[in-house]
């Protein structure tokens, strides 16, 4: 249920970005079904829940962090130390920033359509219409100026990285966002996710 809720609260907000007024879902079409829930937790069926049968209201999340400790007990021995955690944290953050270097590398590739090396104005500009949101106005001109640090008129891929980083503090005006009308989910999504 955390999963599902998580998602459709995910869908509503990218629906109801740009709009005025709130975006407003029918709460049963989130709730998932509550006697189903309560009986699929209930293991012994005598209509009540003990703490360890009221985990499992909400299994996918017990399982996930079941998997968490899983990941994080390097050693396997039912325990999770401080060194464990730390090691774990740090691989984590690790994987991350080489996601992040490979999601850099294919953007700038991507929009450095000559394949210099180098991403000019005319190809910044195309990355921050299409990708980015925003317009090139004198704003842009002007960060997209100070991003160019050895200013060649160009950004390699250093300074794109630096670009990258810090356009969202750099006073960029957006473009305007279409209000989009709400759409209906018809048949509705399913709010009860079944496991084995």
């Amino acid at each position: 249920m955390l999963l599902t809720t998580f998602i459709l609260a995910a869908i509503c907000v990218v629906l109801a970005h740009g709009r005025s007024e709130p975006l407003m879902i029918d709460p049963p079409f989130l709730q998932p079904n509550q006697e189903d829930q309560f009986k699929d937790a209930d293991k012994n069926t005598d209509g009540k829940l003990s703490f360890d049968e009221y985990l499992m209201k909400e299994k996918f999340w017990v399982d996930m962090q079941r998997e968490n400790f899983k990941n994080r007990d390097a050693n396997g021995d039912g325990f999770v130390t401080l060194q464990e955690e730390q090691a774990y944290v740090k691989k984590m953050e690790e994987e991350a920033k080489k996601q992040m270097e490979a999601y850099n590398q294919e953007k700038f590739s991507e929009y450095d359509e000559n394949k210099d090396g180098m991403l000019s104005k005319t190809e910044m500009s195309a990355y921050a219409d299409k990708y980015l949101g925003v317009l090139t106005d004198k704003a842009y001109d002007d960060f997209f100026s100070l991003s160019d640090i050895n200013k060649d008129g160009k950004l390699n891929y250093k300074e794109f990285k630096e670009f990258d980083a810090n356009w969202l503090g750099a006073n960029l005006t957006f473009k305007p966002v279409p209000i989009r009308p709400f759409i209906a989910i018809d048949p509705p999504m399913p709010t009860k996710i079944t496991t084995n």
